[in-house]
């Protein structure tokens, strides 16, 4: 009896549903007929909508463009693909920065080292362009290194040795096959150094360009040398040491000042004698490089961040481009 009553329940409640979309359907107030439409004879005669329509603005397209900024000039990753084409023809010369993703203590971004060498590279690239009005290009940072020495600290990303290898082969194999004749590449990460040599050996034996490594950004001219700058010396530079900091503070970065160390890095360096952060060992030869993890040896920086300040910062920018400039000025006789 129970399963009947809600039977006749629910066609009772369907029928009334049913009806009383049938009234609504009956009641609607239809939308006027457009008269004029009709009178043009339009079989389908348009029927203007309930509602006021939205006016859309329209913006008539300039006869004198924008003018390119620099950026637009050098930089790949903001160039269309004609623009690149017709640009390379001018030197032939492309930039190749490799970075770094890894933690640089509790008061620089992850992106410090990667930051630090395309602003280096793009610098050095502009500086040419207004010396000799032709173009070298700078090509996107490859953004990640080896850094498996710092995988211990969260946000840190690293690339297997022969990965990167395999990477900056393939990118600047590329880059030759398009046309470019002479490929330059610079790294910002000390984890980089033994592999970016491996790769440009690979580079150099695949293709006809003219390869040149620098292994550093942080170049030093006998002539006008940075470290002059440092109000710390060399012993307070390094990872996430007052030159680090002071670039960043120079380039506007989230430099956490609140959580800036107070005092020179706590080293527990192994061999002692064999191993002397930032100065010169008492005997030299041993390699290093592979053979730590940074939280065996210090406790993320290393140097000393409380003299950074954004002016050393600049100075040191300004420094680093110079020199890389002199080295474009002679790759682009080669």
């Amino acid at each position: 009896m129970k399963t009947e009553y809600a039977n006749k329940q629910h066609l009772i409640c369907s029928r009334t549903i049913i009806e009383g979309h049938r009234h609504r359907l009956r009641t609607r107030k239809k939308p006027p007929i457009n008269k004029q439409t009709r009178k043009q004879g339009n079989a389908m005669a348009a029927v203007e909508p309930p509602y006021p329509r939205t006016q859309q603005k329209t913006y008539p397209l300039s006869h004198h463009p924008t003018p390119m900024n620099t950026d637009q000039k050098i930089l790949i990753q903001e160039m269309t693909s004609p623009e690149v084409r017709e640009a390379l023809k001018e030197t032939g010369i492309v930039i190749v920065h490799v970075g770094s993703m890894e933690q640089h203590g509790p008061h620089l971004p992850i992106k410090t080292d990667t930051t630090i060498g395309f602003e280096v590279s793009r610098r050095a690239a502009e500086k040419f362009y207004k010396k000799t009005g032709r173009r070298v290009l700078l090509a996107p940072s490859i953004p990640f290194g080896m850094s498996l020495h710092h995988m211990n600290y969260p946000g840190t990303i690293s690339l297997q040795p022969e990965t990167l290898v395999t990477v900056m082969t393939e990118i600047c194999l590329g880059l030759a096959r398009q046309g470019f004749k002479k490929i330059l590449i610079t790294s910002s990460h000390g984890g980089n150094m033994m592999w970016t040599d491996t790769a440009a050996r690979k580079i150099f034996d695949q293709t006809d360009a003219k390869i040149l490594l620098l292994k550093t950004v942080w170049t030093k001219n006998k002539d006008d040398d940075w470290t002059t700058y440092l109000k710390s010396g060399m012993k307070g530079s390094g990872h996430a040491g007052e030159t680090e900091t002071s670039i960043m503070m120079a380039l506007g970065a989230p430099v956490r000042i609140d959580k800036m160390p107070q005092e020179p890095t706590n080293w527990r360096t192994p061999l002692p004698d064999f191993w002397a952060p930032g100065g010169e060992p008492k005997i030299t030869g041993l390699s290093t490089m592979g053979t730590y993890n940074v939280e065996d040896i210090c406790d993320g920086y290393m140097g000393d961040p409380t003299h950074s300040s954004a002016e050393t910062g600049e100075k040191i920018l300004e420094n680093w481009s110079n020199n890389i400039l002199e080295l474009l000025l002679q790759y682009d006789q080669l």
